[in-house]
This record gives C-alpha cells, structure tokens and sequence, in this order.
C-alpha cells in the first residue's frame, strides 16, 4: 500500500461523481490514488458489446496507462462518487526525484496494478494483451514522422480536466518552461498538415477587430468577420450553421500574439478566474510556435488557436466545462472541413464526453440543455450508438424548453433512426 501523505503534499484530493469518465486523453495525463469510492474499467466502453474488466478501490492506483497508452480499448469510469488523489506527470517526476525509496515501492503498486487488470483483459476477451505503444516524445522525433508542417503530437484537455496551476507555475524559470517545451507539443497524436480555405474573401468578408489581451494587456489586431456580411445557407444536423461565401468557424478563436492567451471571440475578454495564472504550456510554447496572428494567418494557425483555447479554459472560465465541449466540437467540423475521418471520429468521442459531463453534472439553462441533448443524440449517431441516440432525441423532443423546429429536428432524426434500425435488420 502507498504511503498517502507524501502524495497529498504534492496534490490536491478532488471529487468525481459517479458516472465520471477519467480519460487518457487530457492534455496534462493524469493516474489517480482512490481515497473513498470505487471505479471500474471497461472494455469498449459505452458499446453494445462493453464489459466491466475490473473494479479498483480505495487505496489503489488506476489509470496508471495514461502516460503511454493512449490507444487502449480500456476506460475507466466511477461506479460511485470518488474521492481521488490525481498524478499529473510534473507531481510524478518531482515524486521520483525527491522520495526515490517511496518511488520503488510506486512502482510495485503499479505493477502489480496492471499485471491484474492484464490478467482480466485477456480472460474477458481471449486475446493477450498487447504492450503498450509509448508515445511520450521529444518535439523534434514526433515531427520526423508527419509532415514538416505538422507538430509532434499531445493530447487535449477534456472537460473534467483540471490542472493545479497554483503548484506548477509559480516556481518555473525560463529553463524549465524550454525542457517542457522540449516535451511539448500543442497538436494531438494523429494530427496531420492540412489546408483551410483561409484569405479569399478578406475585403469583403473579414475586417481587422482591435483587442487587449485581459491577461497580458497587449494590444493588437485580429481577424473577425462583418456579422452584416453573413447569410445563413443551412444548418447541419448538428446544428452547425453554414454560411454562404465565408466560415466564421475559421475566425472563431482569438489569440493573444504576446502570451498566447486564446478564447472565443465573443469570450476573450471575459475570463473570470480574475486570479488565474499563466498555464505553464503557453510560457514554455511562446518561445517555441510557429503560429501567425492577423492577416498572416494559416490553417495551422487555426487548429493551434483552438487547441490553446482549449488550454485555456479551465484556467480562465469558471463555465470550463461546456466552452470546452463547444470547443470541441468546432474542432470537431474543421477536421470535417479538412476530410481527416480519422481525427473527427477521435475529437467526436471526445466531444461526447464533454457534452456528456455538463449534461450530467453541471446546472445549466434549460434551453442550453434542450440544444445538448440534441447535439448527444447527433453525436451518439455518428458514432453508430443508434440506441443510446433515440433517447438523446426522445429527451430533446419531450423536452419543455426550445422551440418548434427544434423539437421536430428530434422528431425527424428519431425516424431516420427507426428507418436505419429497419433497414439495417432486413439486411441481415
């Protein structure tokens, strides 16, 4: 058993509410010591086809994958209120320099840990377990294997993520804001060279919007599209909105070209942790970017924006949680604009859990909740989850808030569904 009171000097105990899904694809990993409360781990979860792997309790480690893992089939859920110690990657590496006996005795929890979950994956499934593919590496190995234009790769926030900004950046020089950075990396694995229809219709369509950044207090000029100029084509089935001649989509996010503080266009100057420090991400990546402000900008500078934005988030918005869901899902549509299946699929399932947690967790208004449960059933329709869908859909059209159209939206995709359903079992 780990001797807890040196792990709580270095990290602070958090609550996750049952339900709660601790996944390995936040921007800073994170394993977890369970103090109370119990999880599970399941295979392809939220599937038909799910199982429960294993259950882990109080006084055990999970999670212990994150840092070299990202493609497991496993995830880790709550199956009651935890109460749970977080490990990011800085509190690991300050924990191993400082307390090397307690380290040794870390890694036999560890090991121990996950040569059972091991054990059960492979009764569950009849495969043996595959060693995991490490994907922690420096920049400049990652970019060798995308294309030169492509950065190396890291995983994003997710809602529930919560870095603690108060232990990490107060005490870091210059020097470890350039070793992180040597480890750092804005874009996602899988994240590829792309290009965005950017620049064509500049005069016409876009117009240079004077801003102080609220964090730095720089003063500069960005991008924004003339709303006068904008005349709504369609609306996608997932709301998004199409707009002839130009994509606000593309000018969205506003960044900071001094501390790269980014946000919302209509967000940027209304953080309110008014105490908020600068993430140590954007100190160590204001010396390492290529990202260009202005009319400069490029389809790289567009997904960075979004990426930093979603930086940016927990730290600066009180209301994280659903200004990263929607974060999300633009990103969702750029990499729908650029053709990547692969990446889409990846920030969908993303994207669900974002939408999941705020419409699980978080008090919202109910015309914003009638407007998610649509936009759970959508992406649970992508994702081929027909079932779990419908009653997204049912929830949306039965629901008290929103309007007409909305609710007959419900209605038609509950239809397309039953017609799937039909077709798909007279097929077999």
């Amino acid at each position: 058993m780990i001797n807890l009171s040196v792990l709580k000097d270095l990290t602070q105990a958090k609550k996750y509410h049952k339900g709660s899904i601790f996944s390995r694809y936040n921007r800073n990993p994170e394993m977890y010591v369970i103090l109370t409360g119990e999880v599970g781990v399941y295979l392809n979860h939220g599937k038909r086809n799910q199982k429960l792997v294993a259950t882990i309790g109080s006084g055990s480690i999970f999670n212990e994958t994150a840092f070299s893992n990202k493609n497991a089939r496993l995830t880790t859920v709550a199956l009651k209120d935890v109460i749970a110690l977080p490990i990011g990657e800085r509190t690991l590496i300050h924990f191993i320099k400082n307390e090397p006996n307690m380290t040794i005795e870390l890694l036999k929890e560890l090991s121990g840990q996950l040569d059972d979950i091991n054990a059960a994956y492979e009764k569950q499934t009849g495969e043996p377990w595959v060693n995991p593919k490490i994907t922690l590496q420096p920049a400049n190995e990652s970019k060798k294997k995308s294309a030169p234009a492509s950065p190396a790769p890291l995983a994003s926030p997710t809602a529930s993520s919560e870095p603690n900004n108060e232990q990490t950046t107060s005490t870091v020089s210059r020097a470890g804001d350039e070793h992180i950075a040597a480890h750092f990396s804005l874009f996602p694995e899988g994240h590829s060279s792309y290009e965005l229809p950017l620049g064509k219709n500049e005069k016409t369509y876009l117009m240079n919007k004077s801003y102080t950044c609220p964090i730095c207090r720089k003063h500069f000029k960005a991008l924004k599209v003339k709303t006068s100029k904008l005349y709504l084509n369609s609306t996608d089935s997932d709301l998004r909105k199409r707009f002839k001649s130009v994509e606000p989509l593309y000018y969205d996010i506003v960044t900071c070209p001094g501390c790269l503080f980014s946000a919302l266009n209509e967000m940027f100057d209304k953080p309110d942790k008014t105490r908020a420090s600068l993430p140590i991400e954007l100190k160590a990546l204001r010396h390492n970017s290529d990202i260009k402000f202005g009319a400069d900008i490029d389809t790289y500078s567009v997904f960075a924006g979004y990426y930093l934005a979603l930086i940016c988030a927990p730290n600066f918005f009180l209301s994280h949680h659903l200004i990263t869901a929607r974060l999300l899902l633009k990103l969702s549509w750029l990499y729908q604009d650029c053709g990547d299946k692969e990446m889409e699929t990846k920030t969908i399932e993303r994207t669900l859990d974002a939408f999941l947690y705020v419409y699980e967790h978080i008090k919202i208004e109910p015309h914003i909740e009638h407007q998610i449960c649509l936009i759970i059933g959508e992406l649970l329709l992508k994702l081929s989850d027909l079932e779990k869908a419908k009653d997204f859909f049912f929830k949306a059209r039965t629901h008290r808030a929103g309007g007409r159209a909305l609710h007959q939206h419900a209605e038609n995709r509950m239809l397309y569904i039953r017609q799937i359903t039909k077709d798909n079992e007279q097929g077999a």
